[in-house]
């Protein structure tokens, strides 16, 4: 194959590591859509987070993946990048169900706020206890 022809289907030499993007997007929307009764959104989205670092943490094949990509920091930052993509359809599945107007501000916030926390305990020395503490203040508002 050639280069030309690896690029038309690839749009970066990042994009080759990344196979998976559609899947997440699937997963925020069925996290979102299929919990269970009762269970809020944002519930619904903190176990989503803790799920995603129980599997990192216990299948050496993600481990040894995610460890390949806080190597490097053009993956690091393609990576962020393309989690944060799913912001708008992630929204637009809590504005829907939660009976909200798609555009909703505050299921954007939501939204980005639970795909940023990603991130944020990515680097954290306690990913678990930086997503608990992120959905927490989340939850109870900023007590000093």
């Amino acid at each position: 194959m050639s280069t030309t022809t690896l690029f038309k289907h690839f749009p970066s030499k990042e994009a080759l590591i990344f196979d998976e993007e559609i899947d997440h997007e699937a997963e925020l929307k069925a996290c979102v859509e299929n919990r269970p009764t009762g269970q809020a959104i944002p519930d619904a989205l903190r176990d989503y987070l803790l799920r995603i670092l129980r599997r990192v943490k216990n299948d050496p094949r993600q481990a040894a993946f995610h460890g390949l990509i806080e190597s490097s920091d053009a993956l690091r930052d393609y990576n962020d990048r393309m989690w944060t993509r799913h912001e708008t359809a992630l929204a637009a599945t809590i504005a829907a169900q939660s009976g909200r107007p798609d555009g909703d501000l505050a299921c954007a916030a939501l939204a980005h706020f639970a795909l940023q926390t990603r991130q944020l305990a990515r680097v954290h020395a306690d990913p678990t206890s930086a997503v608990n503490a992120a959905f927490d203040l989340l939850e109870n508002g900023w007590r000093p």
